[in-house]
Protein backbone atom coordinates (compact mmCIF):
# COMPACT_ATOMS: atom_id res chain seq x y z
CA UNK A 1 0.00 0.00 0.00
CA UNK A 2 2.53 1.94 0.88
CA UNK A 3 4.46 1.33 -2.45
CA UNK A 4 1.01 3.12 -4.23
CA UNK A 5 1.46 6.11 -2.52
CA UNK A 6 -1.41 5.16 -0.03
CA UNK A 7 -1.35 5.39 3.88
CA UNK A 8 -1.99 2.12 6.22
CA UNK A 9 -3.20 2.16 9.35
CA UNK A 10 -3.04 -0.32 12.46
CA UNK A 11 -5.07 0.44 15.37
CA UNK A 12 -3.79 0.98 18.37
CA UNK A 13 -0.29 0.60 16.63
CA UNK A 14 0.04 3.64 14.30
CA UNK A 15 0.05 4.76 10.56
CA UNK A 16 2.89 3.84 8.15
CA UNK A 17 2.80 6.75 5.30
CA UNK A 18 4.77 7.41 1.88
CA UNK A 19 6.32 10.62 2.15
CA UNK A 20 7.44 12.65 -0.48
CA UNK A 21 10.75 14.86 -0.20
CA UNK A 22 11.97 17.24 -3.13
CA UNK A 23 15.03 16.83 -4.69
CA UNK A 24 18.05 18.98 -2.45
CA UNK A 25 21.94 19.38 -2.60
CA UNK A 26 23.92 17.72 -0.06
CA UNK A 27 27.61 16.82 0.54
CA UNK A 28 28.84 12.91 0.54
CA UNK A 29 29.82 12.44 4.34
CA UNK A 30 33.03 10.47 3.58
CA UNK A 31 34.29 12.66 0.30
CA UNK A 32 33.16 15.78 1.25
CA UNK A 33 32.16 16.10 -2.45
CA UNK A 34 28.51 18.27 -3.45
CA UNK A 35 26.18 15.93 -5.06
CA UNK A 36 22.43 16.11 -5.84
CA UNK A 37 19.90 13.36 -3.42
CA UNK A 38 17.21 13.16 -6.14
CA UNK A 39 13.42 13.56 -5.62
CA UNK A 40 12.48 10.55 -3.20
CA UNK A 41 9.46 8.89 -1.09
CA UNK A 42 10.32 7.70 2.30
CA UNK A 43 8.06 5.70 4.68
CA UNK A 44 7.24 7.59 8.14
CA UNK A 45 5.66 5.48 11.19
CA UNK A 46 3.57 8.06 13.38
CA UNK A 47 2.34 5.80 17.15
CA UNK A 48 -0.81 5.87 17.90
CA UNK A 49 -1.79 7.52 20.77
CA UNK A 50 -2.25 4.40 22.60
CA UNK A 51 0.80 2.72 21.95
CA UNK A 52 2.20 6.02 23.31
CA UNK A 53 0.22 5.31 26.70
CA UNK A 54 1.67 2.20 26.92
CA UNK A 55 5.14 2.76 26.55
CA UNK A 56 4.97 5.60 28.41
CA UNK A 57 2.76 4.10 31.33
CA UNK A 58 5.90 4.21 33.87
CA UNK A 59 6.71 7.83 33.06
CA UNK A 60 2.58 8.89 33.10
CA UNK A 61 3.13 10.62 36.51
CA UNK A 62 5.63 13.28 35.10
CA UNK A 63 4.62 16.35 34.05
CA UNK A 64 5.79 19.59 32.45
CA UNK A 65 6.13 22.50 34.99
CA UNK A 66 7.19 25.76 34.07
CA UNK A 67 10.42 27.11 35.72
CA UNK A 68 10.15 30.48 37.37
CA UNK A 69 13.43 32.67 38.08
CA UNK A 70 13.67 32.94 41.89
CA UNK A 71 14.66 36.11 43.65
CA UNK A 72 18.13 34.65 43.92
CA UNK A 73 19.25 35.41 40.27
CA UNK A 74 17.94 39.04 40.39
CA UNK A 75 22.26 40.09 40.86
CA UNK A 76 22.51 38.68 37.69
CA UNK A 77 20.16 41.14 36.02
CA UNK A 78 21.49 43.88 37.74
CA UNK A 79 25.01 42.42 36.85
CA UNK A 80 24.03 42.04 33.00
CA UNK A 81 22.30 46.12 33.52
CA UNK A 82 25.97 47.24 34.80
CA UNK A 83 27.87 45.48 31.99
CA UNK A 84 26.04 47.07 29.24
CA UNK A 85 25.94 50.99 31.30
CA UNK A 86 30.02 49.78 31.02
CA UNK A 87 30.18 49.00 27.32
CA UNK A 88 27.74 51.70 26.56
CA UNK A 89 30.37 54.18 28.51
CA UNK A 90 33.53 52.46 27.02
CA UNK A 91 31.94 53.29 23.55
CA UNK A 92 30.98 56.66 24.22
CA UNK A 93 34.25 57.39 25.77
CA UNK A 94 35.84 55.94 22.38
CA UNK A 95 33.82 57.85 20.27
CA UNK A 96 34.21 61.58 22.16
CA UNK A 97 37.30 64.00 22.90
CA UNK A 98 39.47 65.32 19.94
CA UNK A 99 42.46 63.69 21.18
CA UNK A 100 43.51 59.99 20.86
CA UNK A 101 45.70 60.03 23.70
CA UNK A 102 43.02 61.30 26.01
CA UNK A 103 40.83 58.38 24.29
CA UNK A 104 42.90 55.68 24.92
CA UNK A 105 43.46 56.97 28.56
CA UNK A 106 39.77 56.67 28.86
CA UNK A 107 39.90 53.39 27.64
CA UNK A 108 42.39 51.95 29.60
CA UNK A 109 40.55 53.26 32.64
CA UNK A 110 37.18 51.53 31.09
CA UNK A 111 38.49 48.01 30.03
CA UNK A 112 39.97 46.99 33.48
CA UNK A 113 36.58 47.39 35.96
CA UNK A 114 34.47 46.14 32.39
CA UNK A 115 37.22 42.92 32.70
CA UNK A 116 36.73 42.48 36.55
CA UNK A 117 33.01 42.69 36.02
CA UNK A 118 32.96 40.04 33.57
CA UNK A 119 35.46 37.95 35.94
CA UNK A 120 32.89 38.33 38.66
CA UNK A 121 30.04 37.12 36.88
CA UNK A 122 32.09 33.75 35.32
CA UNK A 123 33.31 33.59 38.74
CA UNK A 124 29.05 33.93 40.23
CA UNK A 125 28.06 31.70 37.48
CA UNK A 126 30.10 28.89 38.14
CA UNK A 127 29.50 28.77 41.99
CA UNK A 128 25.90 28.58 41.33
CA UNK A 129 26.30 25.89 38.83
CA UNK A 130 28.63 23.94 41.32
CA UNK A 131 25.98 24.33 43.89
CA UNK A 132 22.80 23.17 41.29
CA UNK A 133 25.16 20.10 40.56
CA UNK A 134 25.95 19.44 44.17
CA UNK A 135 22.18 19.40 44.84
CA UNK A 136 21.58 16.82 42.26
CA UNK A 137 23.95 14.57 43.27
CA UNK A 138 22.57 14.76 46.67
CA UNK A 139 19.20 13.19 45.07
CA UNK A 140 20.69 10.81 43.22
CA UNK A 141 22.47 9.33 46.03
CA UNK A 142 19.74 9.15 48.20
CA UNK A 143 19.72 5.03 48.46
CA UNK A 144 16.51 3.28 47.84
CA UNK A 145 14.75 2.40 51.56
CA UNK A 146 15.09 -1.85 51.62
CA UNK A 147 12.60 -4.06 52.03
CA UNK A 148 9.67 -2.47 54.68
CA UNK A 149 8.96 -3.85 58.00
CA UNK A 150 5.54 -4.51 58.97
CA UNK A 151 3.05 -1.51 59.74
CA UNK A 152 5.25 0.73 58.80
CA UNK A 153 4.54 4.85 57.54
CA UNK A 154 6.55 5.44 54.04
CA UNK A 155 7.96 9.10 53.27
CA UNK A 156 7.97 9.35 49.49
CA UNK A 157 11.03 10.26 48.06
CA UNK A 158 12.19 11.91 44.94
CA UNK A 159 10.70 10.20 41.54
CA UNK A 160 9.07 7.51 43.43
CA UNK A 161 5.88 5.86 41.80
CA UNK A 162 3.36 3.24 43.29
CA UNK A 163 4.64 1.15 40.71
CA UNK A 164 8.35 1.24 41.80
CA UNK A 165 7.17 1.13 45.77
CA UNK A 166 5.19 -2.12 45.08
CA UNK A 167 8.00 -3.52 43.32
CA UNK A 168 10.74 -2.95 46.31
CA UNK A 169 8.07 -4.02 48.70
CA UNK A 170 6.65 -7.13 47.12
CA UNK A 171 9.02 -8.15 44.32
CA UNK A 172 6.40 -7.46 41.94
CA UNK A 173 4.94 -3.72 40.63
CA UNK A 174 1.33 -5.41 40.32
CA UNK A 175 0.43 -4.82 43.56
CA UNK A 176 0.73 -1.17 43.48
CA UNK A 177 -3.02 -0.96 43.35
CA UNK A 178 -3.39 -2.18 46.87
CA UNK A 179 -1.36 0.39 48.20
CA UNK A 180 -3.53 2.92 46.13
CA UNK A 181 -6.38 0.98 48.23
CA UNK A 182 -4.70 1.53 51.86
CA UNK A 183 -3.87 4.99 51.61
CA UNK A 184 -7.11 6.34 49.84
CA UNK A 185 -8.45 9.78 49.82
CA UNK A 186 -4.99 10.87 50.29
CA UNK A 187 -3.78 9.75 46.28
CA UNK A 188 -6.20 11.53 43.59
CA UNK A 189 -3.87 10.77 41.36
CA UNK A 190 -2.74 6.89 40.91
CA UNK A 191 0.65 8.40 38.66
CA UNK A 192 1.37 11.28 41.27
CA UNK A 193 2.75 11.45 44.42
CA UNK A 194 4.39 13.61 46.08
CA UNK A 195 8.05 13.96 48.26
CA UNK A 196 7.49 14.34 51.48
CA UNK A 197 4.18 12.87 51.97
CA UNK A 198 3.34 9.45 53.92
CA UNK A 199 2.42 6.45 52.62
CA UNK A 200 1.06 3.38 54.57
CA UNK A 201 2.08 0.33 53.07
CA UNK A 202 0.49 -3.22 53.80
CA UNK A 203 2.98 -5.78 55.64
CA UNK A 204 3.01 -8.44 52.84
CA UNK A 205 0.51 -9.77 50.12
CA UNK A 206 -0.74 -13.30 50.61
CA UNK A 207 -3.36 -13.82 48.25
CA UNK A 208 -4.41 -17.16 49.42
CA UNK A 209 -6.14 -14.69 52.27
CA UNK A 210 -9.81 -13.83 51.27
CA UNK A 211 -9.59 -10.36 53.20
CA UNK A 212 -6.57 -9.05 51.59
CA UNK A 213 -7.62 -10.82 48.06
CA UNK A 214 -10.59 -8.66 48.06
CA UNK A 215 -8.70 -6.01 49.36
CA UNK A 216 -6.83 -6.20 46.26
CA UNK A 217 -9.71 -6.76 43.98
CA UNK A 218 -11.43 -3.44 45.39
CA UNK A 219 -7.87 -1.46 44.97
CA UNK A 220 -7.04 -2.51 41.36
CA UNK A 221 -11.80 -1.44 40.93
CA UNK A 222 -10.51 2.38 42.68
CA UNK A 223 -7.50 3.02 40.16
CA UNK A 224 -9.62 1.69 37.38
CA UNK A 225 -12.09 4.10 38.27
CA UNK A 226 -10.03 6.86 39.12
CA UNK A 227 -8.01 6.49 35.91
CA UNK A 228 -11.62 6.57 33.94
CA UNK A 229 -12.38 9.55 36.28
CA UNK A 230 -8.94 11.25 34.34
CA UNK A 231 -10.11 10.52 31.23
CA UNK A 232 -7.74 7.67 31.07
CA UNK A 233 -9.64 5.00 30.04
CA UNK A 234 -7.57 3.01 27.82
CA UNK A 235 -4.66 2.99 30.64
CA UNK A 236 -8.18 1.89 32.81
CA UNK A 237 -9.01 -1.25 30.51
CA UNK A 238 -4.92 -2.18 30.30
CA UNK A 239 -4.49 -1.99 34.34
CA UNK A 240 -7.60 -4.51 34.76
CA UNK A 241 -6.10 -6.75 31.60
CA UNK A 242 -2.26 -6.68 33.63
CA UNK A 243 -4.22 -7.50 36.89
CA UNK A 244 -6.20 -10.28 35.68
CA UNK A 245 -3.55 -11.68 34.06
CA UNK A 246 0.09 -11.65 36.81
CA UNK A 247 -2.30 -11.38 39.92
CA UNK A 248 -5.52 -12.79 40.00
CA UNK A 249 -7.87 -13.54 37.22
CA UNK A 250 -10.67 -13.19 39.35
CA UNK A 251 -10.06 -9.22 38.84
CA UNK A 252 -11.64 -8.82 35.45
CA UNK A 253 -14.78 -9.28 37.83
CA UNK A 254 -14.88 -5.87 39.12
CA UNK A 255 -15.99 -4.75 35.86
CA UNK A 256 -19.45 -3.88 35.76
CA UNK A 257 -19.58 -2.14 32.15
CA UNK A 258 -20.30 -4.62 29.62
CA UNK A 259 -18.21 -2.77 26.65
CA UNK A 260 -15.54 -2.19 28.98
CA UNK A 261 -15.32 -6.44 30.34
CA UNK A 262 -15.35 -6.84 26.28
CA UNK A 263 -12.41 -4.74 25.38
CA UNK A 264 -10.39 -6.65 28.57
CA UNK A 265 -11.99 -9.85 27.85
CA UNK A 266 -10.29 -9.20 24.14
CA UNK A 267 -6.93 -8.18 25.47
CA UNK A 268 -6.58 -11.19 27.73
CA UNK A 269 -7.56 -13.58 24.33
CA UNK A 270 -4.81 -11.61 22.15
CA UNK A 271 -1.91 -11.33 24.65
Amino acid sequence: ENERGEAVRIRNFGNFKPVFAKERNAVNPQTREPLVVPAHHHAQFAPSQYLSDLVNAKYAHLNPKLIKEGGSKNWLYATAAVLLLLIGGGIWLASGGSDEGEKSVKEEQVLPSLQEQQAAVSEAMQEETREVEKAAEAVLDTPPPAVLPENISYDVLPKDTLYDISDRQYGTPDYWPLIFHVNLPSIYDPDLIYPGSHLQIPAQVDLSNNSQRQQMKTGYFEAYERYKELGRKQKALWLIFTGARNVDSSIEEVITNPEDRKQVQNFLERF
